[in-house]
């Protein structure tokens, strides 16, 4: 108890010590030092979702070009089927 009385006697010791000019100074520096850790935080966060899109960005359009060659495929042949059969046709209506 005694030690926590002392610790108390000199805290108030030294908060009659401290005047606004060094608060207002300490409160200075105090933001500065948070604006410049937040602009650090915010660039690297900013880095890192930038890199995380652009992944994401380059993952979507490897699948799309997948896809899109897929569907590609499939048109030709479909194409490829359709035209024999026109020629097919054509052929029946030149006989006739």
């Amino acid at each position: 108890m005694r030690v926590f009385k002392n610790f108390l006697n000199r805290s108030s010791e030294k908060i009659k010590d401290v005047n606004v000019d060094n608060v207002k100074a300490v409160a200075q520096s105090a933001k500065k030092g948070a604006a410049a850790v937040a602009g650090r935080v915010m660039e690297t966060g900013s880095d890192t979702l930038d890199a995380l899109t652009r992944k994401n960005t380059d993952n979507e359009v490897r699948e799309h070009i997948l896809l899109q060659s897929r569907y590609n495929d499939i048109i030709a042949v479909k194409l490829e089927e359709a035209l024999k059969r026109i020629d097919a046709l054509e052929k029946k209506l030149e006989s006739k």
